[in-house]
């Protein structure tokens, strides 16, 4: 891959996580004496990968095309006309763009947030 066409994206490689697992013993006097005890650990790791421009350049075009139909299909639909369109992506290691959805696990990741108005 030459320099000119690749980007630099800093992703996050979640090994498969380890579990760990042992039985409590006669040091232990807290309750459920004997039972056994697993415990799942996995950290992420964050790496930088270059990804290929034209990858990621074929993938946001498709999104501005989804986006583009959504603005026409709400004022054919209701019409109303759509104003703005907020979409928050996500990009991996092989340079495929997600949209990023709600909750508290993908709150604090980090990613690219674009915003379509109609003029």
């Amino acid at each position: 891959m030459s320099e000119e066409s690749t980007i630099w994206v800093v992703v996050e490689d979640v090994p498969e996580s380890t579990s760990i697992s042992g039985a409590r013993d006669s040091i232990d006097t807290g309750g459920g004496f004997g039972s056994r005890i697993t415990e799942k650990l996995s950290s992420a790791i964050k790496k930088r990968v270059q990804i290929d421009a034209f990858t990621l350049k074929t993938q946001i075009s498709g999104l501005v095309k989804v986006v583009g139909d959504v603005f026409n299909q709400a004022e054919q639909q209701t019409g109303m006309k759509l104003s703005e369109v907020e979409v928050s992506l996500e990009i991996n290691a092989e340079g495929q763009v997600s949209l990023m959805g709600t909750g508290s696990k993908v709150s604090n990741k980090g990613g690219i947030t674009l915003k379509f108005t109609r003029q």
